[in-house]
């Protein structure tokens, strides 16, 4: 793994971070069965289960991209550029980590709108079995 932060304690945290993401991840990309209610309660459990730790990883991806804009921004203001060049350096320098950090809050973003769609899919099962009877 890419080493983001010179301290120990703090890459420990994104690699960690990194992990519970991927694990986060890998729940919210199983397919699914739309036609088999099992298979849509089991995925509904296993989303809902998941989300603290998507949540947790997010978390951990705003402190440490705070932590790691502190650390840059003294390094670059005394340097004699533009704000926009400023910010696109300083961009550059954290980009590891906003990149997880975005990702995993359109990845809850993502686990959200799954399960509305396993819910109404869960919905119309159970009004096409009811209209069997």
């Amino acid at each position: 793994m890419k080493v983001v932060f010179k301290e120990p304690e703090l890459q420990s945290r994104f690699e960690k971070a990194v992990d519970m993401h991927e694990s986060f991840r890998k729940a919210v990309s199983v397919e699914v069965n739309l036609s088999d209610a099992t298979s849509i309660l089991s995925s509904i459990e296993t989303l809902i289960n998941s989300l603290s730790t998507g949540a947790t990883a997010k978390a951990m991806f705003d402190y440490l991209l705070a932590k790691n804009m502190a650390q840059k921004v003294i390094g670059i203001k005394d340097e004699t550029l533009g704000a926009n060049e400023k910010k696109a350096l300083l961009t550059a320098e954290v980009g590891d980590i906003m990149f997880y950090d975005k990702l995993s809050e359109y990845l809850i973003r993502e686990a959200h709108y799954k399960l509305d769609s396993l819910r109404s899919a869960l919905s119309y099962l159970k009004s096409e079995v009811q209209n069997l009877n």
